[in-house]
């Protein structure tokens, strides 16, 4: 690979060719201005890279900016509405610190990607649910990325406080450090974007197909009685969320039109937990479907401190199998994904004594909160 040396405030860098023609073909002068800008948006944590500083900025300019795929900044209102264009993630943080403010490119909003509001009847629950019709990660990597900028630059970022010390706090003032940070964050952007764009997107491990789910059914019965013992079954059909508010565990959202599921865990209680899937939308499953898409909720109520959970949930997941599966992930803590050739099933089972014994368990927390509760009725009437 050519390279050439720069020479900038009075320090030679070794730059490969094929970056400043990158930069030069995005209509970017190569001069020290330029220059002088990259390091003003490198890290206060690491050694000035100009090379990957170069590299970093032809991510920005391929997809951010006037020139760029994606076009400029867009600042909406609440309405859906284009309130104003930045060319810099860094120019829409400074412009409005507001964290609820909500941000598109321009390209993307030309095509036809309003913001909707729905209000839906939930088991239960009224729950008002925002969405964009044909919502892109794209779009939520950037009010990501921008919300988490106004906060490092409105000094609220403690992890990002707590690394001012050492030779950063002899380098530059605590001003200079948050206003680099900002400004590196935002930088990272372009990255970010290329990267969600070259790997595998996560719709090609959530790819469902009803017409390989005809025992769809048989399976869901299956787990039912998986998790029963003696004459008790553990899963409770859910009517009302308010019913179980006071619980934590398992849940399955059953989606039998498309013949499908969705397994999770909650520790913050079901009735808080399964209206967020819809409510603060994030897995590919979440953007995928309304909350008139579930038309089944299946609870199994553990005790919130249990390691057990993700080892349940993990089974859960295999019991029902991959074609029933709404889910990306085999489950808990684990990353594999159930969609591809590598995942095995057998691997994820757990034992029926296990079983059986997290089925006791949730036979007791259930009968001791309804207890509870009845005696707080008794005393409230």
């Amino acid at each position: 690979m050519s390279k050439r040396m720069v020479t900038h405030r009075g320090i030679e860098y070794e730059v490969p060719d094929k970056f400043i023609e990158g930069i030069e073909e995005n209509g970017v002068t190569f001069n020290n201005e330029y220059i002088s800008y990259l390091f003003e948006n490198s890290s206060p944590l690491s050694s000035k890279d100009l090379s990957f500083l170069i590299y970093l900025d032809i991510r920005n300019l391929k997809y951010i900016g006037s020139n760029g795929s994606l076009g400029r900044i867009a600042h909406l209102d609440k309405k859906g509405e284009v309130v104003s264009y930045f060319e810099t993630v860094y120019d829409a943080v400074l412009d409005s610190l507001n964290h609820t403010d909500k941000y598109t490119f321009e390209k993307i909003h030309k095509e036809g990607i309003p913001l909707k509001k729905k209000t839906y009847l939930f088991f239960g629950l009224r729950i008002s649910v925002t969405r964009n019709v044909c919502e892109s990660k794209t779009v939520n990597a950037l009010n990501r990325v921008i919300r988490k900028c106004k906060n490092r630059y409105m000094d609220n970022d403690v992890s990002f406080k707590s690394w001012y010390s050492g030779k950063v706090a002899e380098l530059m003032s605590y001003d200079e450090y948050i206003l680099r940070g900002t400004r590196w964050k935002a930088f990272l952007l372009g990255q970010e974007i290329h990267d969600m764009q070259e790997t595998l997107s996560e719709s090609k491990y959530t790819e469902h197909h009803p017409d390989k789910c005809d025992d769809y059914c048989e399976r869901m019965v299956s787990l039912l009685m998986r998790y029963s013992l003696d004459d008790f079954l553990a899963f409770e059909q859910v009517m009302d969320l308010n019913d179980v508010s006071k619980f934590s565990g398992i849940y399955v959202l059953c989606l039998p039109e498309i013949k499908g599921c969705y397994v999770g865990q909650t520790k913050t209680g079901f009735a808080s937990r399964i209206p967020q899937h819809f409510t603060k939308p994030n897995s590919e499953f979440d953007k995928k479907y309304t909350p008139y898409d579930v038309q089944q909720i299946f609870v199994l109520p553990m005790d919130e401190t249990m390691d057990m959970v993700d080892l349940v949930e993990e089974d859960c997941i295999a019991t029902l199998g991959k074609e029933i599966c709404l889910n990306a992930l085999a489950g808990g803590s684990s990353i594999e994904l159930i969609k591809s050739d590598k995942y095995e099933e057998s691997k994820h089972f757990l034992s029926q004594d296990m079983i059986n014994w997290v089925v006791e368990d949730s036979k007791n927390i259930t009968e001791y909160v309804r207890d509870c509760e009845e005696i707080e009725n008794m005393y409230s009437d």
